[in-house]
């Protein structure tokens, strides 16, 4: 719609058919990660690759003149937690946006270079670009209602010569910390590492521990 693509895109605008928010989960499915980085795909080259952070923190992408933060969230409470974390860590504050779109619960606005909503158990968050509320509105225009359930974490499994390998068949993109991972192997380790992040084409990530989460960390969909 043309309306999300103003200056204003972060205003008072018609809301698009969405789902009642469930009582026991996220209302939405997620955002596909292909399709955000189609939008700054140029021709005939590949697109942008995205950066993976934690389950926690969301994953990324840099854009022409700026960078795209992404959260897709177990539950609304986790991603109201991470755009709160956002703004504690701005130098200069940015303003509350007074009327945001229907269905945005919050909405920021500093200038024309960064804009943040939150969007039930999705945060968007875009700092550098021509027009960030532009870009925010783009890339919630791609929220999925509809998709499969929040992926498992991955697993660890021992082979007879004694490796271990990582089983994620479902995941996009899988991260490590710890451990001393087979050179050319794939994900292959000598030594099995203390933590593994899968991230499905939607977004969101599921986390395997060796001994177990820190004691603040949320707990799994």
């Amino acid at each position: 719609m043309l309306a999300l693509l103003s200056a204003a895109a972060l205003g008072q605008q018609p809301d698009p058919v969405r789902l009642a928010s469930p009582a026991d989960g996220p209302v939405h499915a997620g955002i596909p990660i292909a399709e955000v980085q189609a939008l700054h795909a140029e021709p005939g080259q590949p697109p942008p690759d995205p950066a993976f952070g934690t389950a926690e923190t969301g994953w990324s992408l840099i854009v022409p003149g700026g960078i795209v933060f992404v959260y897709v969230a177990p539950t609304s409470a986790d991603a109201e937690a991470w755009t709160d974390l956002q703004l504690q860590r701005q130098r200069q504050p940015p303003l509350p946006v007074a009327r945001p779109v229907a269905g945005v619960e919050a909405a920021w606005r500093r200038g024309t270079d960064f804009a943040m909503l939150r969007d039930d158990n999705i945060g968007i968050m875009v700092q550098g670009t021509e027009d960030a509320g532009e870009e925010a509105a783009l890339v919630r225009g791609l929220v999925v209602d509809h998709g499969p359930p929040w992926p498992a974490p991955p697993t660890l499994v021992p082979e007879p010569d004694g490796t271990w390998t990582v089983q994620a068949p479902d995941a996009l993109q899988v991260d490590w910390q710890g451990g001393h991972r087979i050179p050319g192997g794939g994900l292959r380790f000598t030594s099995p590492p203390d933590r593994l992040v899968a991230w499905d084409a939607l977004g969101r990530a599921a986390t395997w521990w060796r001994e177990g989460p820190p004691a603040d960390t949320p707990p799994p969909p």
